[in-house]
Order: C-alpha cells, then sequence, then structure tokens
C-alpha cells in the first residue's frame, strides 16, 4: 500500500540520506593524502604518513624508506 506506515521509504530518498552523517572521527574520516581516496582498509597511520598501502608502495623510497632483507620496509 502507498500510504502504509510499515512500507518501505522510496528508493530516491534512500539514495539522498545514505551516508550523509559528517565523518569526523575514525575510519571513515581519513583518506590518503596522496590519492584521497577515503579507504576503511589499508591507510598507513605510522608516523603521520596517512597514505594508502598502493600509494606507500610507490612512493617509499622517495620519502626516506628503505626495503632490507626478509621484506621489511624500514626508514632511513
Amino acid at each position: 500500500m502507498p500510504g502504509d506506515q510499515y512500507s518501505a521509504p522510496p528508493k530516491e530518498a534512500h539514495g539522498r540520506v545514505w551516508y550523509s552523517h559528517p565523518r569526523e572521527y575514525g575510519k571513515g574520516a581519513r583518506s590518503c593524502r596522496v590519492t584521497g581516496d577515503k579507504k576503511k582498509n589499508g591507510i598507513i597511520r605510522k608516523y603521520g604518513l596517512n597514505m594508502s598501502r598502493q600509494a606507500f608502495r610507490e612512493k617509499a623510497e622517495e620519502i626516506g624508506f628503505k626495503k632490507v632483507s626478509g621484506g621489511r620496509i624500514i626508514h632511513v
């Protein structure tokens, strides 16, 4: 029934409301400083980098990180 109080809201209205709450804290608030992607996984926050894993792998040597034996990456 169109006017029924138990019916689902129209899809258009739901689309406008979805993810409208401002994100100031938590994973949703963080983004990659290089690409600007708002990823929920894969943001490297250590040392204040705030970069996605992919961007870090591309820019690591430019920033001053070096790959050592065992595959670890250290800051030089």
